[in-house]
């Protein structure tokens, strides 16, 4: 367990076999290590790598080749080099750190003074590790970073959040706002590393931030036209909600993704769910709008990209007009110019 106080993290110490052991978290993985001060470098056992390769925590780009290094009676062996993408020690995450895979080693993990020397000042008490928080030497930063973000500088806010990750003292926050700037500057693929990273380490119940993750995961996975990538995420984001205005807005971004993988019958159907979720939370139904009671431009959207729909995907010119004059009748302006084109008084 760990404890933060007054400005330090308290690790207890686990001693075993005459080493002492730490909980820590890799990439996304549970395990104990031992922490070495004498050790070099970090490295994992033969055993734990193949695990964390089965579970899909260890990937084909995180290994970087073959290396050598030196035993402790002298001898000179070769090694396999890895990146391990995250470390997670008593509330301290260690990005990308340099690893190799050591055949022979009991301890799932060995943390040498490579790693040790990221986390910052360090004292051994006894059973105790202390870490001496990097938290409030970067909370200036942090509210720099706030407002940039309000003020939609979403560049400079990343070159901060870059300063702390380097740093190796991101949290959970962080890691959103890295995600939230690298989607508004338009760089999708590292708004879904991030987004890995978040996945990795923060995806429980408890966190508040799931459904923004999903949604960023939807986005990005549209914007780069992995349709289907996209509707699975937006599935999952629809299981976190109940309100019915927010899940007419995901059926008609899955109703979106089946235009664009020309699925009409899909296409369809998740328009059609859509309107119906928005009139059941206005408290309408068709009727009403057909009697002009409904003014609502959300609704008209989805009725405005019905008729497109149809008229793109079908040529079905009855139902392009019957859902344009239901877009209209809402206050659609797109449906409203193609019933003054048509000279359909609506």
């Amino acid at each position: 367990m760990f404890v933060n106080t007054f400005g330090q993290t308290t690790i207890l110490l686990e001693k075993s076999g005459g080493v002492y052991m730490i909980p820590c978290i890799v990439n996304g993985t549970r395990m104990k290590m031992v922490f070495d001060t004498g050790a070099s470098t970090v490295s994992l056992s033969l055993a734990k790598a193949n695990e964390l390769v089965r579970n899909g925590k260890l990937s084909q780009k995180d290994f970087l080749g073959y290396g050598q290094s030196s035993t402790a009676n002298g001898d000179i062996v070769d090694h396999l080099e890895i990146n391990l993408r995250t470390i997670q020690i008593g509330g301290h995450t260690l990005k990308n750190t340099r690893a190799v895979i050591i055949s022979g080693q009991n301890a799932p993990l060995l943390l040498g003074l490579s790693a040790i020397q990221k986390l910052g000042r360090i004292t051994l008490d006894g059973n105790k590790l202390l870490i001496a928080n990097k938290t409030s030497q970067h909370s200036k930063l942090r509210s720099q970073i706030s407002d940039l973000i309000t003020k939609m500088d979403y560049k400079k806010a990343l070159s901060l959040l870059n300063t702390i990750e380097n740093n190796g003292a991101t949290n959970e926050d962080d890691i959103c706002n890295l995600i939230l700037c690298n989607s508004m500057i338009k760089q999708y693929a590292d708004c879904l590393y991030y987004c890995g990273v978040w996945l990795d380490n923060y995806n429980n119940g408890r966190s508040p931030n799931k459904r923004f993750v999903y949604e960023q995961i939807s986005y990005c996975h549209y914007e780069l036209k992995d349709f289907k990538e996209a509707i699975t995420w937006i599935q999952k984001s629809m299981e976190l909600i109940s309100s019915n205005d927010l899940k007419s807005r995901y059926y008609s971004q899955i109703g979106s993704c089946y235009y664009y993988l020309s699925d009409l019958d899909m296409c369809l159907s998740h328009y059609y769910k859509a309107t119906e979720l928005r009139l059941k939370y206005l408290g309408f139904s068709e009727a009403d709008v057909i009697k002009n009671k409904v003014k609502d431009k959300t609704l008209g959207d989805w009725y405005q990209r019905l008729s497109m729909n149809y008229a793109v995907l079908t040529n079905n010119e009855e139902r392009t007009t019957f859902f344009a004059i239901l877009g209209a009748k809402c206050g659609n302006k797109t449906s409203i110019d193609f019933c003054k084109y048509a000279n359909i008084n609506y």
